[in-house]
This record gives structure tokens, sequence and C-alpha cells, in this order.
């Protein structure tokens, strides 16, 4: 719920050279501009089995629908 704490919950894994992830938020509307601001990774380095993966503040967000991209980069 919006205006709230949220949490985001999930599996990151794959390949065994695994460096990092990031989280992002877009307005639905405007998919080609993506922030960070109100999102805290729990550890973006480790990968992650069905568990908490970040936390987003949502406070001061308006209304509407939102897009959450999740990137992970890796190392050869």
């Amino acid at each position: 719920e919006l205006g709230s704490l949220i949490n985001i919950k999930g599996t990151i894994s794959g390949i065994h050279w695994f460096k990092n992830y990031t989280l992002e938020f877009s307005k639905a509307d405007k998919p080609t501009e993506w922030f960070t601001n109100g999102i805290t990774l729990v550890n973006g380095t480790k990968s992650v089995t069905n568990g908490l993966i970040a936390t987003w503040d949502t406070s001061g967000f308006d209304g509407g629908y939102y897009n959450l991209k999740l990137t992970g980069c890796h190392e050869r």
C-alpha cells in the first residue's frame, strides 16, 4: 500500500559469477524513467532464495500504478 514500507520478496539466483543486483521503479505511464529513491536493498551482493530482497518506503508517493525492475550484474 502506498504511503507505507513495503517488503519486496523473491528469489535472485542464477549464474555462479553473480556480482550484485539493483531494484528500480517507474510510474506505469513512464517506464523509460527509473528511480531508486526509497528503495533499500537488504543485501545487493548476494543471491536470495525465497526471501527479502529490499524494502521500499513509499511515503510521499502519489497514487497510481508503478513498475519494478530488478537487474542483476555479473562478473566474467
